[in-house]
């Protein structure tokens, strides 16, 4: 067992005094790491390390002939983070549901959790109803890109690094501890007279942008396998149909859409806009490596699709 000595527990202690969000903290930290090495990456890739460089690509992104990073893992195992984020969300719509529907309080490992998560003095914002339908949004979302990258998705052996493996499980437990750090915490606060007509229209563009998001992947999906639905190929082609005509990768669109939707759902939520950004910024970069990708790999590539919104950029 190792033991700390006495300067490291003060240290310690005095970094718990601090009343800080942890979520704010780090979804703002990934949020600026993402933004300065995709900023770098977008302009000057070859003048930096290939170390770099692969460490921040992942999959078909990843120059096959450069030194690789270390510590890969498969790409398919994206389906841990929709079955965490599933479980998770699970848990914490059940403590919500047992706190506006019974009056039962949140448990007391929750509280302190959030304490420590969220900082010990939160600020409650937004509706009871905004909270529970943005936690159960985010559950219904991990059951479908579950069932999604289970079922319809065909991955290829590439690999993504630890980091980002890293940071899609931090994501889920952050966005639920987000939603959670500032929803009102007394069960007479639910009413569902609270729903506005704005609430109505995102989840109708969340049910919209999901839709999209399995077509897609069935497109994706079709590419490699024949008709008795067998995989016969992990070669990258260039997809059609759908969104595909107008856009490189909808379901990257389809996923901003999404998080745009809850964001105006959760609209007070201060620390939600943390979750939202990182998703923007993230989702943004991916989506422009894309396009650049199916560019510069094929030549007569359609001019008129666009790497994040339609006939814009």
């Amino acid at each position: 067992m190792v033991k700390m000595s006495l300067k490291e527990t003060h240290i310690i202690q005095q970094f718990l005094e601090y009343d800080i969000s942890l979520v704010k903290l780090i979804f703002g930290v990934l949020t600026v790491g993402v933004f300065v090495v995709g900023f770098l990456i977008n302009v000057a890739e070859k003048y930096l390390p290939s170390q770099l460089v692969n460490t921040y690509k992942y999959g078909k992104l990843v120059d096959k002939n450069a030194q690789g990073a270390l510590f890969t893992l498969p790409k398919r195992w994206f389906w841990h983070f929709y079955l965490f984020g599933a479980a998770w969300s699970s848990i914490v719509l059940w403590v919500y549901f047992n706190l506006y529907v019974f009056g039962v309080g949140p448990p007391t490992w929750f509280a302190g959790l959030l304490n420590i998560t969220a900082s010990r003095e939160r600020n409650t914002s937004g509706t009871a109803i905004a909270s529970f339908l943005g936690l159960s949004i985010i559950f219904i979302h991990c059951c479908i890109r579950l069932l999604e990258v289970c079922c319809i998705s065909v991955y290829s052996p590439s690999r993504i690094n630890i980091a980002h493996y890293g940071a899609g499980m931090f994501h889920y437990f952050g966005a639920v501890i987000a939603i959670a750090a500032e929803s009102p915490s007394y069960s007479d606060t639910f009413s569902w007279n609270e729903l506005t007509f704005a609430d109505c229209i995102c989840i109708f563009l969340f049910c919209a942008a999901s839709y999209q998001q399995l077509k897609t992947s069935y497109i994706l999906a079709s590419l490699r396998k024949n008709r008795k639905g067998v995989t016969f190929t992990y070669r990258h082609m260039v997809p059609r149909g759908g969104l595909f005509e107008i856009l490189s990768s909808p379901h990257i669109t389809a996923e901003i859409v999404i998080y745009a939707a809850l964001t105006i759902i959760l609209k007070s939520n201060m620390t939600w806009w943390f979750v939202f950004v990182w998703v923007l910024v993230n989702q943004g970069e991916v989506a422009l490596l894309n396009h650049w990708w199916y560019k510069q790999r094929f030549p007569n590539y359609p001019r008129i699709r666009k790497a994040v919104i339609p006939f814009l950029l």
